[in-house]
């Protein structure tokens, strides 16, 4: 991974009086490709169980690949999507693509961008390259009406089954207190490395501080996990004592997120055999409920910052609201991976009381 780096003071903000409210799934646009029966029945499965509305549905007609160009992502999905929410005047802040869906805008090895990142900046004037994230570091419920853009991610992985089982994990959900997992790595406390290195330090420090079970890496060792965690952060095969062995035997809770600073970690989520980089697509198959990828190079400061995600996580906030809140850029390399609604840490929103009888 390239070393490029900008301070952020944001980077170090955490929420202090916020608290995450529960996303209704009004808010949520589901998006199908009818070439693609996995994506057909995850799209139906997944509205039926979070009781979507029916209007909140659009069928695209795709190729069922993963890539496309810029022009197809335009003319094919971007513009059929805002005409769809406009004729049917929808409130829309979640856009949920389904397997089967592209995930990649043509380009080169390290020039290709995510669609999903792209997508979800449709509703400003065409942007060439990375863009500053609106929402980065808020510690406020997301709305489009506030901040311009949607929040884009995705039910997808190795086999259909992987992405049922998403929706389910989400339901299942509960604010468990851990196990959370930060991995550090010793050779990476300087230069461009060392702000990520150290924002898995200040995650642990932010989760302990709420009291919950967090285990710290010694930075000298590429720490597993013995149980199931409910989150975890780490360089992946960044790692200078990377195992893949350690990597893939790590199990998840249902609700747990992860982020791990790969390069290249979302460059597919089809086939487990590409060799390179470890892959996000691994954890989901390990049971993760929501995690973040990339499909080319986004250099590390546009890595998620695991001291955000996870004290906006456990503030409540939705696992898809959390890795956004990390997130510097959007319009760029990412792919966030999750339900919208799985919100397990929330607070619950009181009904408004009735007037009394007269």
């Amino acid at each position: 991974m390239k070393l490029r780096f900008l301070f952020f003071s944001l980077m170090f903000s955490f929420s202090i009086l916020s608290a995450g409210a529960q996303p209704n799934p009004s808010q949520v646009l589901v998006v199908q490709n009818s070439t693609s029966a996995d994506s057909v029945r995850i799209a139906s499965e997944y509205m039926r169980k979070r009781k979507i509305p029916p209007q909140n549905l659009i069928t695209l007609t795709v190729p069922d690949k993963d890539t496309v160009n810029e022009i197809y992502l335009k003319k094919s999905i971007q513009d059929p999507i805002k005409a769809h929410i406009k004729a049917k005047k929808l409130k829309i802040d979640f856009i949920v693509l389904t397997r089967g869906m592209p995930y990649i805008i043509e380009g080169s090895a390290q020039n290709a961008f995510s669609l999903d990142s792209t997508l979800g900046m449709m509703d400003f004037t065409l942007l060439e390259t990375r863009t500053q994230n609106p929402y980065f570091a808020k510690t406020t419920s997301f709305s489009h009406d506030k901040f311009g853009n949607y929040l884009v991610s995705r039910l997808d992985g190795y086999t259909l089954k992987d992405c049922l089982a998403l929706i389910d994990r989400s339901l299942s959900a509960r604010p468990l207190r851990g196990p959370f997992l930060m991995v550090s790595d010793n050779d990476k406390d300087k230069g461009g490395y060392k702000p990520w290195n150290d924002s898995t330090k200040r995650a642990h420090a932010v989760l302990i501080g709420k009291k919950m079970d967090a285990q710290m890496g010694n930075g000298f060792v590429f720490k597993g996990a013995e149980e199931p965690l409910m989150g975890y952060a780490s360089w992946g095969s960044n790692d200078s004592h990377y195992k893949a062995e350690v990597y893939r035997k790590i199990k998840f809770l249902p609700g747990a997120i992860a982020e791990t600073a790969v390069s290249s970690s979302g460059r597919t989520l089809r086939d487990p055999k590409q060799p390179g980089q470890s892959l996000i697509a691994d954890l989901i198959a390990q049971g993760v409920t929501g995690c973040k990828g990339y499909v080319s190079e986004p250099y590390v400061d546009s890595i998620s910052y695991p001291d955000i995600v996870f004290d906006r996580y456990t503030d409540g906030f939705s696992i898809v609201e959390s890795l956004y809140m990390g997130s510097y850029y959007v319009n760029w390399k990412d792919v966030i991976i999750g339900d919208p609604l799985c919100a397990p840490y929330a607070k619950p929103t009181l009904a408004p009381k009735k007037a009394p009888k007269k």
